[in-house]
């Protein structure tokens, strides 16, 4: 087994009915975020290392030096969390980021696999900082990023 090992399969996580978030949940997102900041280079290779260990063929995807797709990675992340109020932002504009992954052939189930990756670098990366309530958080708002990236 991976030393980059997840605990829970996808469809645990991210088979939520509703996709909305309240205003305490999108606050967990922002100070969460917030916490990786200062790291957000270390966090976006961290994201990519568990990417590639869950689908090593979404290594040609994305292709190239692992630290600048880190780097473009957390800037789309910490656009998302910031556009997080405004929804009439929200979806336009990572509807606009996925159709470039779509060119790259990334599609909806990929998505999946980025989402949990993401979840377990921010497990990760705070460790015991990272409860039940900004998992389940930040669930529903990668599930609605890895929606607003398919275009639906």
């Amino acid at each position: 087994m991976s030393a980059l090992a997840f605990t829970a399969p996808p469809e645990e996580i991210f088979e939520y009915g509703d996709t909305s978030l309240s205003k305490k949940q999108k606050a967990r997102i922002r100070d969460t975020f917030n916490r990786l900041s200062p790291a957000s280079e270390l966090v976006g290779t961290l994201f990519f290392l568990r990417l590639f260990d869950i689908d090593p063929s979404l290594r040609d995807q994305f292709g190239g030096a692992i630290k600048p797709q880190a780097r473009r990675m957390m800037a789309v992340m910490k656009l998302a969390v910031l556009s997080i109020n405004t929804p009439e932002n929200f979806e336009p504009t990572l509807r606009l980021i996925g159709a470039r992954y779509r060119d790259k052939g990334l599609d909806s189930s990929a998505y999946i696999t980025m989402a949990e990756a993401m979840l377990w670098t921010l497990e990760k990366s705070l460790q015991g900082e990272f409860g039940a309530a900004d998992k389940r958080a930040w669930a529903v708002f990668l599930t609605n990023m890895s929606k607003a990236f398919a275009g639906q």
